[in-house]
């Protein structure tokens, strides 16, 4: 596995063309979205048993897929999760998907959804708890347009909790790169 490390800035300044660019960072969520009552968006919807993909209806009249033609009184929710993560340089707004959002909440959709109808404190609880936690993403970047204006969006791939005695030998030896050390002269009194 590739064990190199990029800045959210440096990540941020890619020139990007029509191929997606990958990078490992170390950084810590800032926010898991959403997280005010302002911003209403759901951090699920609705998807296929069968295929996964998203599927219309809702719980009343029922679901079907239009891709695989599948319809049913249940459907299984995936994660689509905005999160702000931020390193020494910058913060970004990155997305994370179901078994990313799953490790990193601990609770899969269908549970998370089930909780906020029960108690909307508790599952605040939930995002509030991934807040401030350190990771390494794999992320990729890629260019997307929306109404006629280009912009980098970036996507968790994976994440792994900080191991601190990994990431210290990680940073020993970028300094390394920086040359060898001097010997300070002795001070003489």
């Amino acid at each position: 596995m590739d064990d190199s490390r990029k800045s959210l800035a440096e990540v941020k300044a890619l020139q990007l063309g029509s191929e997606p660019e990958y990078a490992n960072i170390r950084a810590t969520i800032s926010r898991v979205s959403p997280s005010s009552k302002q911003e209403e968006r759901p951090i699920w919807y609705s998807s296929c048993t069968k295929c996964s993909r998203k599927v219309v209806g809702d719980e009343g009249s029922g679901f079907s897929c239009e891709s695989c033609g599948w319809s049913g009184a249940q459907c299984t929710y995936r994660y689509i999760l905005s999160l702000a993560v931020s390193d020494a340089t910058t913060t970004a707004y990155v997305s994370a998907f179901n078994d990313q959002a799953t490790a990193l909440l601990g609770k899969t959709a269908d549970d998370l959804k089930a909780l906020k109808e029960q108690s909307e404190t508790e599952y605040q609880a939930v995002l509030d708890a991934a807040a401030f936690k350190r990771y390494v993403f794999r992320m990729r970047a890629k260019m997307e347009t929306y109404q006629d204006q280009a912009r980098q969006k970036l996507q968790v791939l994976s994440l792994k909790p900080i191991d601190f005695a990994t990431e210290a030998k990680a940073l020993l030896k970028e300094i390394e790169l920086y040359g060898p050390r001097e010997q300070a002269a002795p001070m003489e009194s």
